[in-house]
């Protein structure tokens, strides 16, 4: 159940970290378009730069709103519609004046992006989020609940938690994101070490007494089981075997965690060259796998000669 918060339109988006809401319904905005729609025809094209307060014709209905010009090339501006949030490029001539009665209000359109729970490791969404995002906020004029979460920062983007319809848009989008947060997982988790061929019968028998579904026909050994925890609960796990020469050492990932996983990852893919260091055994550090030349988050273990 969503709660107490202002009833707004998705005007506008670019990504979970850019979209603009406008709060509805809203008298004061209603009132001024109207006026502005009587007092565009007395006006004329005037001379425009960067920064610039106007109202300019909107390409796909041929109204006019309130705009600021973010850039100036030739006969062209682009704009940014003040009270939608949406931008485009237009001839200089489809822009005018804007009188100063009609800059009292203010903005309508404001800049948000969309927080994430309190035990993410990131606090922007992974690349898997943003596709399921604009589907769910951009499909039709819906109206939706906005909590400001926190204050606007210096980059102006107000941070907010959304719902449509009672469900937590943050929610939606971990659930959304989960499976393809795990097929990363997959394609980019180090190769798990084949069984040595002498071992391979027994370890096989194991775990294929245990798992849900057959292992791959390659005999890599990386499984999505159910494991029972101390405290009685069951979780999906992605297990890969660790030693080759003792099935019994093997290393489980949480399939819960896979959107953090996703978003550490896309992190770690960013990095520029990191310089090389002194470092000890048991410090945390990056390393670059051998087998597929991804980076990872690691802990030495030992020095070797």
């Amino acid at each position: 159940m969503a709660p107490q918060g202002k009833v707004v339109l998705v005007t506008a988006a670019e990504s979970t970290q850019s979209f603009y809401c406008q709060v509805t319904p809203n008298p004061k905005l209603d009132s001024l378009m109207a006026l502005l729609k009587e007092v565009v025809p007395s006006l004329i094209p005037g001379t425009f730069k960067s920064g610039d307060i106007c109202c300019a014709q909107f390409s796909e209905d041929e109204e006019w709103y309130r705009a600021r010009v973010t850039g100036v090339a030739g006969d062209s501006a682009d704009v940014l519609y003040l009270d939608y949030g949406n931008s485009e490029t237009l001839s200089l001539v489809s822009l005018r004046s804007l009188p100063l009665k009609l800059m009292k209000l203010a903005p309508q359109a404001k800049l948000c992006c969309l927080t994430r729970g309190e035990d993410a490791l990131d606090d922007e969404w992974p690349d898997a989020a943003q596709q399921p995002f604009l589907d769910l906020v951009l499909a039709g004029e819906e109206e939706m609940t906005m909590l400001e979460v926190d204050q606007a920062g210096l980059d102006g983007v107000t941070p907010v938690r959304l719902w449509s319809g009672g469900r937590d848009l943050e929610v939606e989008l971990s659930s959304a994101t989960a499976p393809a947060a795990l097929e990363l997982i997959s394609a980019t988790a180090p190769p798990p070490l084949e069984i040595n061929s002498a071992i391979a019968p027994a370890a096989l028998e194991l775990i294929s007494a245990t798992a849900p579904a057959a292992l791959p026909a390659n005999n890599l050994v990386q499984q999505i089981l159910p494991v029972p925890i101390v405290d009685h609960q069951v979780y999906e796990v992605v297990v890969v075997l660790d030693d080759p020469t003792d099935p019994c050492l093997f290393q489980c990932q949480l399939v819960e965690n896979a959107v953090e996983f996703t978003a550490i990852q896309d992190r770690l893919s960013k990095v520029a060259a990191p310089a090389l260091g002194q470092f000890e055994p048991g410090q945390l550090c990056m390393g670059c796998s051998s087998q597929d030349k991804v980076l990872y988050r690691a802990m030495l273990e030992s020095e070797c000669d």
